[in-house]
């Protein structure tokens, strides 16, 4: 997705960093979750934009210290190494591993290798904080410049401190605040680590956030605390064109039931896949499974979500009118979305909602939570319904699953009103952002 606008041309050569800790980290992720994508986006933009960007990363387990995890040291890898750094972390295989790399064989080869490109690609490392990573920063950017983070990690105030004083202007992208506002769908450690992230993130020059929803939320924590958080502007996340549908990459037989649904997300509490499983045994009650709708969950397994668990290890329509899959590839996706009755997006908590948008762009009818940042992505085009309405969602579901569905061809006909939100508008939005902040 190469960028081109004119209103990068305004900041001169004052040099772009954008941390990709997020993206190292999580390289072994076969079908990365929302916040995963949004990075991916934001680096295959960085390193195509006019003058390109520096990339950094937190990687840990290297000795030293200094203000973050225990032995976690900051690399800076300069434009001219970016693109090839970039391609390293989109490929299936980063490279080859160095030194250190091989020291640490029980961790994931992916996660290594992609981290071992990183040091490849570095001209310069230093702690998390303090004088030493000041003095670093100051000889690689002495005329300042903008740093951002748009994956919520290697987000702490010390970091924050030492970009101010050598003059990179922060900009944070937030996604959410579901580990305050949602504590029971969130690990008390995780929770507790947010807090710590959002309240760095309060320190940045700007803000950018994916939805009012999102921006509404920031507030109101901030009042809480007795804060004033800084400028911000909404900038609604880019939905990418769907991708190729690969059904040689997909062993689901779509064929079988009484038309299918897709529930896409991690299997955790907040997204609710309990209340679709306690209505597809309902459905599935008495009822050949080639007779009855069939249900697909599609992500990889998380937390706060044992009852879900169970179901689908133990249930009586695991494997017969619901199926799980953990690994899929985004062709294989697209191939078991490609004539589904709807998407199911039953979420109790939502900052955005790709699955939604990405729904929508495939043409594929969308069932969700009534919640508002759904609603700003969706506007008046899915079924809207309450996560706690059993009844409402028993409803919709049998209506869609109807042959010929009016409810369902209802909704095609409003969809052909809806405008997917672009990666190009969202990054004119950034690179504005950027040219407003004072030299």
């Amino acid at each position: 997705m190469a960028f081109s606008g004119s209103v990068s041309r305004g900041l001169g050569m004052r040099p772009v960093v954008l941390d990709v800790t997020r993206t190292v980290m999580r390289a072994a992720i076969v079908r990365p979750t929302g916040i995963d994508r949004v990075e991916r986006a934001y680096l295959d933009w960085a390193v195509n934009r006019p003058g390109g960007a520096w990339l950094a990363a937190r990687l840990g387990g290297e000795g030293g210290s200094g203000g973050g995890s225990f032995g976690s040291r900051l690399h800076l890898c300069p434009p001219i190494a970016s693109k090839a750094l970039a391609a390293a972390l989109s490929s299936d295989a980063a490279g080859m591993l160095d030194f250190r790399g091989r020291l640490t064989a029980w961790r994931a080869l992916e996660t290594r290798q992609a981290e071992a490109a990183v040091r490849r690609a570095s001209t310069v490392s230093g702690p998390l904080s303090g004088p030493g990573l000041v003095r670093r920063l100051r000889e690689a950017f002495p005329s300042g410049g903008y740093w951002l983070n748009a994956g919520h990690e290697n987000l702490s105030a010390p970091l924050l401190a030492a970009f101010e004083a050598v003059g990179l202007a922060s900009v944070v992208l937030l996604h959410d605040l579901i580990p305050i506002t949602h504590p029971e769908f969130a690990r008390a450690e995780a929770a507790q680590r947010f807090r710590a992230r959002l309240d760095a993130a309060l320190r940045a020059r700007r803000l950018i956030y994916n939805s009012l929803a999102t921006e509404r939320g920031v507030a109101a924590y901030a009042a809480l605390q007795d804060r004033v958080p800084p400028r911000g502007t909404v900038l609604p996340l880019g939905i990418a064109p769907p991708p190729s549908s690969d059904p040689s990459a997909c062993a689901a037989d779509t064929s079988r039931g009484a038309g299918h649904f897709v529930q896409l997300g991690t299997i955790e509490g907040r997204k609710n896949h309990v209340l679709i499983l306690m209505l597809w045994r309902g459905l599935s009650e008495g009822v050949e499974p080639e007779r009855a709708p069939h249900l697909h969950i599609v992500g990889r397994r998380g937390w706060s979500a044992e009852q879900a668990f169970a179901m689908l290890d133990r249930g009586e329509i695991a494997g017969r009118t619901v199926f799980e899959h953990n690994d899929l590839s985004d062709g294989a996706v697209a191939a078991l979305m490609a004539g589904a009755r709807a998407l199911l997006f039953p979420s109790f908590a939502e900052g955005y909602g790709l699955p939604l948008g990405e729904a929508l762009a495939a043409g594929v009818p969308v069932i969700a939570a009534d919640l508002p940042a759904l609603r700003e992505l969706g506007g008046d085009v899915p079924e809207w319904i309450a996560p706690q309405d059993g009844p409402g969602w028993l409803k919709a579901v049998r209506d869609y699953a109807q042959p010929g569905s009016p409810r369902r061809n209802a909704q095609l006909a409003r969809m052909t009103e809806w405008k997917r939100p672009e990666w190009p508008d969202h990054f004119e939005g950034v690179e504005a952002v950027l040219a407003d902040l004072p030299r």
